[in-house]
């Protein structure tokens, strides 16, 4: 049988509405059925708000076959509002269906945060366009599933791109740092190589600029002490010789 010979038209997701546990009150729904049908399955979300307070803990999901279709549930984490969406087929992937009460959940928590607070209130016209566009959105469970799967392949591709940069900066840091310890490295190398060169020189001006200056400097040297000797010998007073009388 398919979807629209359950007697739900031809949408794959005919009812969805959310509603309040401790008054067992609907406060917005939205659906694709005959008005005859929306009453009828109205009255079943009612009986499920009944029993949602015992059956279901705070944040429990569910899913009860309902003629050739089904009826997915979810209590809210204070266990205060409930969350239905009626499938047409068993054959509709629950996990589609659980997305719709996620996401309708998330649209409540966010815009109506005190709706399980106080009186009743009617949400159906600020929620119904986006119960519409979730009935819309996950009307075609293969185009649902093609849509996650790009997702998550895009999702994929980004993270190893990501990853891929993260590993070519640190590749880069690397040799950067191991440049930079290559230069300091051969400055020192130069540094060591020019010192050991200096005390070479030096070492070569001692022992052969020494020597050399020795050898230049002894006979300038010896001719000047011949010299004074020769002038305190001239200026020493002449006496005579020994056989020699004084007239």
């Amino acid at each position: 049988m398919s979807q629209g010979d359950a007697g739900y038209g031809p949408k794959p997701i005919p009812f969805i509405a959310v509603g309040r546990v401790m008054d067992k009150e609907t406060l917005a729904s939205y659906s694709t059925m005959t008005k005859d049908q929306t009453a009828q399955t109205l009255g079943i979300f009612t009986r499920l708000l009944e029993a949602a307070k015992k059956k279901l803990q705070p944040g429990q999901s569910q899913r009860l076959k309902w003629n050739e279709g089904s009826v997915c549930c979810k209590l809210d984490r204070q266990g205060v509002m409930l969350y239905g969406v009626l499938t047409a087929s068993m054959s509709y992937p629950e996990k589609h269906a659980h997305s719709i009460l996620n996401k309708l959940m998330q649209e409540v928590e966010k815009n109506h945060p005190t709706a399980g607070e106080g009186p009743a209130q009617d949400l159906t016209p600020s929620l119904q366009p986006r119960m519409a566009a979730l009935v819309a959105e996950y009307e075609n469970p293969e185009k649902v599933l093609l849509d996650s799967s790009s997702s998550d392949s895009l999702s994929s591709t980004r993270s190893s791109n990501r990853d891929s940069s993260v590993r070519t900066q640190a590749r880069m840091s690397g040799a950067a740092r191991q440049y930079g310890g290559s230069r300091q490295s051969s400055g020192m190398n130069r540094k060591l190589a020019l010192a050991a060169l200096c005390l070479v020189l030096l070492l070569l001006w001692f022992v052969w600029g020494g020597s050399k200056s020795a050898s230049l400097v002894a006979p300038s040297s010896v001719a000047a002490v011949q010299e004074q000797a020769h002038t305190i010998e001239s200026d020493l007073p002449l006496r005579p010789k020994a056989n020699e009388f004084q007239v």
